[in-house]
């Protein structure tokens, strides 16, 4: 494609600095665990909020009350992963 050269990084880049949403719990797999260096939880009136953060994307999922101790036990069990309140 000609003149992609000139583009800026961002543009070229764009798919790494947005974040990827998760939609269904299934979603979060041992694989995005294993590149996973830290947790982020933000609590709303009705879900809490995970972002997982890889050396190079953003993961996130909003998950319902009833879904989190599955998935923080899901986190846990995958190593040594901090999971950090916001």
């Amino acid at each position: 494609m000609e003149g992609l050269d000139r583009l800026p990084f961002f543009i070229l880049k764009y798919d790494q600095l947005m974040p990827h949403e998760i939609t269904t719990k299934e979603g979060i797999t041992e694989e995005i665990l294993k590149r996973t260096l830290v947790v982020y939880t933000k609590k709303s009136k009705d879900a809490i909020k995970y972002k997982l953060r890889t050396k190079k994307t953003l993961y996130t999922f909003k998950a319902q009350p009833d879904q989190v101790e599955d998935i923080e036990s899901k986190i846990r069990n995958a190593g040594n992963i901090d999971i950090i309140p916001l």
